[in-house]
């Protein structure tokens, strides 16, 4: 059910944010896991076929810029962690979505 998908997502996602400090610093998970938005707006578009108004797109530009530059300046860089931060991204986007799907059904049931 959607409320499984959602717990499995919030967990996975914390294993992975957990897995971000074996070689990384605190500063750094906080800028990788500012991409959430973006992988949320995205993973919106492809799997709800939810399309946003252009300036939603737009406003993400700035926080892509920031976390790439931010990343790549960053002097502990490690890949192992930079791939757990995506990870992690990856799992609390999906985690919003089934949320905002789990909402929306338990909306449609009480009408």
């Amino acid at each position: 059910s959607l409320a499984i998908r959602v717990a499995l997502a919030h967990g996975l996602g914390q294993v992975a944010t957990v897995m971000i400090f074996e070689g990384a610093a605190v500063p750094f998970a906080h800028v990788v896991q500012a991409g959430v938005p973006i992988l949320t707006a995205l993973f919106s578009a492809l799997l709800c076929r939810q399309i946003f108004p252009a300036p939603v797109y737009l406003s993400l530009v700035p926080v892509v810029g920031g976390v790439a530059l931010a990343s790549l300046l960053d002097f502990g860089f490690a890949w192992l962690s930079f791939a757990a931060a995506m990870a992690s991204n990856v799992f609390f986007a999906l985690r919003a979505i089934f949320s905002k799907a789990a909402m929306l059904a338990s909306k449609d049931e009480g009408e």
